[in-house]
């Protein structure tokens, strides 16, 4: 009975482990999407004071014409806004999981912590990105747990200066994405070069550094990233005048076929997202034909 006991014990406390490793996994995922739609809010914002700002400046057109101008700018005006809301929604989906998490695995992730922050210090990538280089744990290699300390500071210098320039406007939200990739590399590409650098360390920046190269061919590839920084453009194209609003939908229209299109040519797409894809690219063209053939009647009356 002793031994079965133990072994329940045993059984119980490696589920609670594997449960607690599952939930910061889960927080990990939660706090990439805030990230992500802080992001995308921070530019909805822009969008919508650009669109006050090019409303407040356009010149008054009388008649019919007028008309359907003011009508094209609030309906843009409209989805900038419900583009917004979605967005605020999203981090308010994302706060209600985190919350859930802490209710059940709070105490005992802050217990886990506080055990983690006595142990011996290891050195990680701690200024963003992928894995770490851990230092081998041992008495005296301790002693040069601050070896990496050069290449981390100018990570998070680079890192700083990076978000101020797109939190300026300087860079767009791709060039603020592509940065942060190239400087996380280059984090790794430092830390191999470094003389003390030893065999372990090596081999664990650069796997680290193999895969912070798939990440970013893996976004550049991905058709979530390729819709957002298309519709992107269109929306400041549109806002800056350089389209009109008929135009401006058209592009949008493109822009979800094609999204589609590359969604179903994915290699690694599941059965279920085919399934899925295939029927969203046929109903969005359909929505395309549709548009095209009233625009085609209008024109022809």
């Amino acid at each position: 009975m002793e031994n079965k006991k133990a072994l329940d014990d045993y059984l119980n406390s490696l589920a609670k482990k594997y449960e607690l490793v599952g939930a910061k996994d889960l927080l990990k995922e939660i706090g990439k999407e805030k990230a992500k739609l802080a992001m995308e809010l921070k530019e909805a914002d822009d969008a919508i004071e650009k669109d006050k700002q090019i409303n407040a400046s356009s010149n008054f057109v009388g008649g019919r014409e007028g008309r359907a101008m003011d009508t094209g700018a609030a309906t843009y005006t409209a989805h900038l806004k419900n583009n917004k809301a979605s967005i605020q929604r999203k981090i308010d989906e994302q706060n209600q999981k985190e919350h859930a998490i802490f209710d059940v695995y709070g105490n005992d992730l802050g217990k886990q912590a506080a055990e983690e922050t006595n142990k011996k210090p290891v050195i990680t990538n701690t200024s963003g990105g992928g894995g770490g280089v851990p230092v081998v744990d041992d008495d005296k290699k301790n002693k040069k747990s601050d070896k990496f300390k050069a290449e981390q500071d100018w990570q998070k210098e680079q890192n700083a200066i990076n978000k101020k320039a797109y939190m300026e406007g300087e860079k767009d939200y791709e060039a603020y994405v592509s940065r942060m990739e190239e400087i996380e590399q280059e984090f790794y590409q430092k830390v191999l070069a470094n003389k003390k650098i030893t065999k372990e360390e090596k081999a664990e920046a650069e796997a680290n550094l193999a895969e912070a190269k798939k990440k970013q061919t893996d976004r550049k590839n991905s058709p979530d990233d390729w819709k957002a920084k298309e519709e992107a453009l269109n929306r400041i194209a549109y806002a800056k005048g350089e389209k009109d609003y008929e135009q401006y939908t058209a592009r949008m229209d493109e822009i979800n076929v094609q999204y589609w299109k590359k969604k179903m040519n994915r290699q690694d797409v599941s059965a279920k997202d085919l399934l899925e894809a295939q029927a969203q690219y046929q109903e969005a063209v359909k929505k395309t034909g549709r548009e095209h053939d009233f625009c085609f009647s209008r024109t022809r009356r």
